[in-house]
């Protein structure tokens, strides 16, 4: 089976993520020009009798008013489908790069929370990288100074409220090129 994209300059699959049982993917196109130029676009897919059928409707980013959001830049869904962390570069607050975060229910999938940079000194979207935990309410992500040009490791936890800073940035110096974690985040591989 393949899924393809809505228009040729989509790009349609540059991130994937899949279930942990294989039955739902969701799938980005960063350069879909539907809610502005490049700003992106993220669909999902469950696997079903009559074949992959989409989940719900096409996520954009709600509310932004420029270009190259490129929404979509990364995806990552937990264990069993029903949460998803869409990164994008910028939105009507900032142009430092943040993760929103989306719920499945009802055949709906509803934005429920969000993460920006850790403040002024920082910013997410320079060589982005992320990682969710199968339950996902933890999330790694790679963050730059901006005045050193070190790259650092954060660690956030949700509350059921709001997504909190788990212990300290781990400064790595040069930029990290893949990451792994466990469920609970005791243990954490990085690749640089």
């Amino acid at each position: 089976t393949e899924i393809f994209g809505q228009y040729t300059q989509d790009r349609e699959g540059e991130s994937i993520s899949l279930s942990g049982n294989g039955n739902v993917i969701a799938t980005s196109s960063r350069w879909n020009d539907e809610a502005g130029t490049n700003n992106g676009q993220v669909r999902i897919f469950e696997d079903t009798s009559s074949g992959w059928n989409q989940r719900g409707s096409d996520l954009h980013l709600s509310g932004y008013s420029g270009d190259s959001a490129k929404f979509g830049r990364l995806i990552q869904l937990n264990e069993n489908g029903n949460i998803l962390a869409v990164f994008s570069d910028r939105d009507n607050v900032d142009t430092m790069g943040n993760v929103r975060f989306f719920q499945y229910a009802n055949n709906t999938w509803t934005q429920y929370s969000i993460i920006r940079r850790i403040s002024t000194d920082y910013r997410l979207y320079f060589y982005p990288l992320m990682k969710l935990n199968n339950d996902g309410d933890i999330i790694a992500l790679q963050t730059q100074n901006t005045s050193t040009g070190d790259y650092n490791l954060v660690v956030y936890s949700y509350s059921g409220s709001s997504w909190n800073q788990r212990g300290n940035l781990l400064n790595f110096g040069d930029r990290m090129t893949d990451l792994a974690i466990d469920n609970d985040i005791t243990t954490i591989a990085v690749g640089t």
